[in-house]
């Protein structure tokens, strides 16, 4: 998205954002907290949900609250029983003008009491990420396991937790071997997906990374890049140039895939 001098983060014209906006100020309390659990929430915007994410102790204080935001046509009830914003535009506002705690407190109650009903990683992901604002373990287990569910039917979206689970990832030691596993798997999504300039680039920093305790890991990375160039995908000299190939490791047929097992990740 290209935002425009007039346009708010979500693209929406300042004007209209503002007219928008308007519709909220005379909301009480009760109101705000429930119609941005329902901007947060978006798919996973259940009476149940909503009302464990706003605290709202009675489910009659939830039907006047919700009863009095749909009568004004700022909820709207769907046929699968979730509630929604009149339109995506005036979810994407909510959702922006949410403060940054609230919207990581909602993410994150509705992840643990997805998890807590057994949903599984990839619908939980979202979430996950959301609620993220330092390393851990157990989400990052999450991530990568959704990520793992994506490779091959939303590539651009493993690619992106991947990445999300890379950047909070602290760089030491303890991790070095997470990462170049997660580096490959997270290069193999985006040449799955079209993105193959990112793609070779994750390749040549495995290859070329120092080490011999990646050299299984430089073997797979040096398989994977020599594939594209057999498929006429990148024409330049690189770390795949077959002069470069006697020093690396010829990656065994038997190796199991990154994605072939759940993650056993360093606490």
């Amino acid at each position: 998205l290209v935002r425009g001098h007039n346009d708010t983060v979500t693209g929406v014209p300042s004007g209209l954002a503002s007219l928008l906006l308007e519709e909220l100020t005379s909301l009480t309390v009760a109101q705000r907290h429930t119609i941005q659990a329902v901007a947060v929430l978006g798919d996973h915007a259940t009476p149940a949900m909503v009302s464990l994410t706003t605290g709202t102790p009675t489910a009659a204080e939830l039907d006047d609250c919700v009863g009095a935001l749909a009568r004004r046509d700022l909820l709207r009830m769907g046929s699968d029983g979730r509630w929604t914003l009149r339109h995506p535009l005036l979810r994407a506002l909510v959702y922006e003008h949410t403060p940054a705690p609230r919207r990581a407190e909602i993410h994150r109650t509705a992840a643990d009491e997805l998890a807590r009903t057994g949903a599984s990683a990839a619908e939980r992901a979202h979430h996950v990420e959301r609620s993220l604002v330092e390393w851990d373990p157990a989400s990052a287990a999450v991530l990568s396991e959704a990520a793992a569910r994506f490779a091959h039917t939303a590539p651009a979206t493993a690619a992106h937790l991947l990445d999300v689970v890379l950047r909070l990832m602290p760089d030491t030691p303890t991790y070095s071997r997470r990462r170049g596993e997660l580096t490959l798997a997270r290069a193999r999504a985006l040449g799955v997906g079209g993105s193959l300039r990112e793609s070779r680039d994750l390749l040549y920093t495995l290859i070329s990374g120092p080490g011999q305790d990646d050299a299984s890991l430089r073997g797979d990375a040096t398989a994977l890049c020599a594939m594209e160039r057999h498929l006429g995908h990148s024409r330049k000299r690189s770390p795949c140039s077959s002069e470069n190939w006697s020093a690396l490791p010829v990656p065994s047929p038997a190796r199991r895939s990154p994605w072939d097992s759940p993650w056993a990740w360093p606490p």
